[in-house]
């Protein structure tokens, strides 16, 4: 049996697993925390059940607002969802942090730099 599922279909699959099993512990905080929080250390992890899932960093590496996905996270996305799961894990990310990712490390040969977003905000 063959099932064709449109991009946009897979996109909504990917946002409700990450609903269900990413959100960080104790939901997601006001994008105020995540600005002083940032603002004070740098950076703030994401945890999942204790253990750091993703981190935002104001700089990193010579990159601003980044984020990035810890190996056993992007993992797990790719062995559920090959290459489709990055963009919908930064707008799911930004969506629900209020923080705006200009740079978004998953993996440590894939290293996008959107260069068009200086934002923190």
């Amino acid at each position: 049996m063959k099932f064709i599922i449109t991009e946009s279909r897979i996109d909504q699959i990917i946002v409700n697993y990450l609903d269900e099993n990413f959100i960080p512990n104790y939901g997601w905080a006001s994008i105020d925390y995540y600005r002083s929080q940032v603002a004070k250390w740098n950076n703030y992890n994401f945890l999942i059940e204790d253990d750091e899932a993703y981190a935002y960093y104001r700089e990193y590496d010579g990159n601003q607002n980044v984020l990035a996905v810890n190996d056993w996270l992007t993992d797990k996305l790719t062995a559920l969802f090959g290459n489709k799961w990055p963009p919908v894990f930064k707008q799911w990310f930004e969506d629900g942090s209020g923080l705006k990712v200009k740079t978004f490390l998953y993996e440590r040969e894939h290293f996008i730099n959107n260069d068009n977003d200086t934002s923190f905000s």
